[in-house]
């Protein structure tokens, strides 16, 4: 088999073995990514990622309906990134299904992952805003992360509007915890009466 591409990836295949190794990578496709406990889809929450070569919008993709979206070389992946210098499993948009936050990992990329010009650390969550440039390897493509306009960075609003803001987001949030709480009865009463069964 192809060898060549096993070697390079061996080193930082040793470093990420402390302790849990890949047993047999049963991730479906992903190359092995394991989500975190948090991992959510960051339902209602418009993200977008904007492709963008030499600073033209080549693709504009939305990505709110899954918990996390996979980069690499590997076809199985959500982005293929066609550049020789991305690994098959280059790096992971990973959203908290919680928060709704979206967050960058490079699980130990050959040729790093930039975030606004900036090389992220190997197997850290780092958190990603609405705005932020995303590069691989060596590859000249920008991914742009797009978004609701409430969700740009808060400087450019008033008192006023942070004040409605934080109102909404808090009678959302309560929404939720009624929709879990009655999905918590329903799942209660459903298990009451089909108690038994001999």
């Amino acid at each position: 088999g192809m060898a060549g591409d096993e070697d390079e990836s061996a080193a930082a295949g040793a470093a990420a073995a402390s302790g849990s190794g890949s047993g047999g990578g049963g991730g479906g496709g992903a190359g092995g990514y394991e989500p975190p406990p948090w991992s959510g889809a960051p339902e209602g929450v418009g993200y977008t990622l904007e492709v963008l070569k030499n600073g033209t919008i080549v693709e504009t993709r939305s990505i709110s309906s899954q918990p996390y979206y996979t980069f690499g070389r590997n076809p199985a992946a959500d982005f293929v990134l066609e550049h020789p210098s991305a690994s098959r499993l280059h790096a992971v948009l990973q959203f908290n299904g919680d928060t709704r936050e979206p967050y960058l990992y490079d699980p130990g990329s050959t040729h790093g992952t930039f975030l606004n010009k900036q090389r992220i650390k190997p197997r850290v969550f780092v958190p990603l805003a609405v705005g932020h440039t995303v590069r691989f390897g060596a590859s000249s493509r920008l991914y742009l992360l797009g978004g609701p306009a409430e969700l740009l960075p808060p400087e450019g609003l008033s008192r006023e509007q942070r004040r409605q803001l934080a109102a909404l987001e808090a009678s959302m949030r309560m929404r939720e915890k009624e929709k879990e709480a009655a999905q918590r009865s329903m799942a209660a009463a459903l298990a009451a009466s089909s108690g038994g069964g001999g």
